[in-house]
């Protein structure tokens, strides 16, 4: 269909949290987007960088890129960050989804702090230094837009509407949406 490059988004469900299995599940998902890449390795292989895209694709074959949706850790701890992005991870959702974590306020769960920790804002800058992409669906609206402040790279919502047309938490105001356009 003239696709160049996929993202294999990797969904840790919100089940793993409260007993705190969310890292181990998101090893198993890279697991087995590793064991799939390697079944289809004569269409498609991991990239990690755009010049892998575009090696990939003068080869024929798909890239496909490391994304987690969901929590990789609920704590951010940088080494599983850093360990992560050795495996092939080049994005991350930055709130655990509709939870909480402690460090990026979600959307949808009862604010504990405002928008980012320091912590939080520490991970922002972890991940534009390994060159991960922070995806900023289903942050609060204050948890998306610090992270706009802080990070030095471009950021993403891959699947968010205007609250504007839809008056849900999990959607961005237009205020948002412009400063993440601006970044």
């Amino acid at each position: 269909g003239g696709l160049d490059a996929m993202f294999f988004t990797l969904f840790v469900t919100e089940d793993y949290y409260p007993g705190r299995h969310e890292t181990r599940q998101t090893l198993r998902l890279i697991d087995e987007a590793y064991r799939q890449v390697e079944k289809n390795s004569s269409a498609i292989a991991l990239a990690y960088s755009a010049s892998d895209i575009e090696t990939l694709n003068k080869q024929g074959k798909i890239a496909a890129l490391l994304d987690i949706e969901g929590s990789f850790d609920l704590d951010g701890d940088l080494r599983v960050l850093r360990m992560l992005h050795r495996l092939g991870v080049r994005s991350i959702q930055l709130p655990a989804h509709n939870y909480a974590n402690s460090f990026a306020e979600s959307c949808c769960a009862p604010a504990k702090f405002t928008g980012l920790t320091a912590h939080g804002e520490a991970v922002v800058r972890e991940c534009n230094r390994l060159g991960i992409v922070i995806n900023i669906s289903h942050a609060s609206t204050s948890a998306a837009e610090r992270a706009i402040e802080v990070s030095r790279h471009p950021l993403v919502a891959t699947h968010d509407g205007l609250r504007s047309r839809n008056n849900i938490p999990r959607l961005l105001t237009e205020a948002t949406l412009k400063k993440l356009a601006a970044k």
